[in-house]
Formats: structure tokens, sequence, C-alpha cells
């Protein structure tokens, strides 16, 4: 019964048949929050954004390699048989340098995405944004 109340409710909002995930809603007054903005670029500003992506995933595929690398040494030092307390806190404060280098690294990107975005485009942007759509839409799950 729960299934069908789930099933039925999943139909009636609409979905992506891509993912399988429940398609934006209007809010009242007729706007989109999250990723209208996406919607709604010109050629030159998608050309743009694109260019974007790419030099962000050029800069941040090292530091994830380094930072999933670091994790992994983390835990051979904690499961070791000679627990080495003074080398785990520092593989911890290597990891956390690691963490605050790609946070940077993505919002610098954020910055500079809104520059290239209109003044109504930068609602939904901005809006996705203060929702916390950007993170988990765009990070990837630990």
């Amino acid at each position: 019964m729960a299934a069908d109340r789930e099933y039925s409710t999943h139909h009636k909002m609409g979905h992506d048949k891509a993912t399988h995930r429940p398609m934006q809603q209007k809010s009242k007054g007729g706007h989109f929050f999250g990723s209208h903005w996406k919607q709604t670029l010109s050629d030159k500003q998608k050309a743009k954004i694109d260019k974007m992506h790419l030099e962000l995933k050029k800069d941040i595929t090292p530091l994830r390699a380094k930072s999933d690398l670091a994790k992994a040494e983390l835990n051979q030092l904690v499961v070791s048989d000679k627990t080495d307390t003074q080398a785990i806190n520092k593989k911890i404060d290597k990891i956390a340098a690691l963490k605050g280098e790609l946070m940077k690294k993505r919002y610098a990107h954020i910055i500079e995405m809104r520059t290239v975005l209109t003044s109504e485009q930068l609602i939904s942007f901005d809006m996705g944004l203060l929702s916390g759509k950007h993170d988990k839409a765009k990070h990837r799950k630990h």
C-alpha cells in the first residue's frame, strides 16, 4: 500500500527517466530554483562554462587522487600492529589540507561561474547554492 502511494506520488510529480529522480517543480510565483539556470544558457555561455568545468576537473582530479591515497594510508596506520598516533595525526592533517585545497578550487569555480550568468540566471544559481543543491549534485559521496 505504501509502495503504491510512493509510486503514485513519484509519477504525479514527474521524473527524469534517465536518473529516476523527481524533476524540479515550480515554486509559488512561477520561479524555478536549482538547475533552471542551466536550461537558459546561451551557446556562448555553455562554451565558457564547459571550459571552466574542464579546468576545474583538471585541477581537482590529482587532489582527489592524493586524498584517496592519504585516506588509504591512514587506514593502514590505524590497523597497524604498532599504532603510531603521531603519524596518524600527521596523515589526518594532510587529508584536511587536501580537502581545504579542493574546497578553495570549488568555490573559486563557483565565483567564476557567477561572472558568466545573467542576473536572472544568478537568482536560480544562487538559490540552488543556498539550498545545498550544488553540494549534493556536484560532489561525490564519501
